[in-house]
C-alpha cells in the first residue's frame, strides 16, 4: 500500500492504480487522473465509505471501474458527474447517500444491484446503449429498471443516446 496526503493506494495487475482510501475531507472533489505519476483506473471497496464531507463528486476520464459500496453513507454527496466511460459499479456503490439527486456519466457497462439503495429521487442520466443487445419486443428502460434497481430507488432514468 501506498499514500500521500489525501489518498491511499495501490497496484493493480496491469500496472495502474486503484484509490483504497481518502483521508481528506473536501466538499468538491475531483478524483486524480494520477497519483506519482501512475495512472488511476479504479476506486477500491469502500474507499469513501461515511465521507461526511463530500458534495459534489467528478470521477474523471480514465477511472473506469468503481468498487463494492465505494461512496457508500456520504450522506451528505448529492451529484457524481463521471467524464469518461465506466466498465463496471460495484453493489451498493451509492447505498445510503441520502442527499444523493443526480448521478450523469457518459456510459455504464455494467452495473451490480442496489447501486442506489435508501436513496430517493435519484435521477441517472447515462448512455446504456452498449450494454445489451435486445430484441425488439423487450424495453431496455424497463429492463435496466427492473434488473438493477427498485422502482422506489430511483426517480428518473435519462438516456443520451437513443437505445
Amino acid at each position: 500500500m501506498n499514500s500521500n496526503t489525501l489518498y491511499r493506494y495501490n497496484n493493480k495487475p496491469d500496472g495502474t492504480l486503484r484509490i483504497i482510501q481518502y483521508l481528506g475531507s473536501e466538499e468538491d472533489l475531483t478524483l486524480p487522473v494520477e497519483l506519482d505519476g501512475i495512472k488511476v483506473t479504479a476506486v477500491h471497496d469502500f474507499a469513501f465509505k461515511g465521507n461526511a464531507a463530500l458534495r459534489n463528486l467528478v470521477i474523471p476520464d480514465g477511472i473506469t471501474d468503481i468498487g463494492v459500496e465505494a461512496f457508500s453513507y456520504c450522506e451528505h454527496l448529492t451529484t457524481v458527474t463521471v467524464l469518461g466511460d465506466l466498465d463496471f459499479i460495484g453493489i451498493k456503490a451509492f447505498f445510503g447517500c441520502s442527499s444523493l439527486e443526480l448521478i450523469r456519466a457518459n456510459s455504464v457497462k455494467r452495473v451490480s444491484k442496489q447501486i442506489v439503495s435508501r436513496v430517493s429521487n435519484v435521477k441517472l442520466i447515462c448512455d446504456l446503449s452498449g450494454w445489451h443487445t435486445y430484441p425488439e419486443s423487450v424495453n431496455p428502460i424497463i429492463h435496466f429498471v427492473n434488473s438493477y434497481y427498485s422502482f422506489a430507488d430511483i426517480d428518473e432514468v435519462l438516456l443520451k443516446k437513443n437505445v
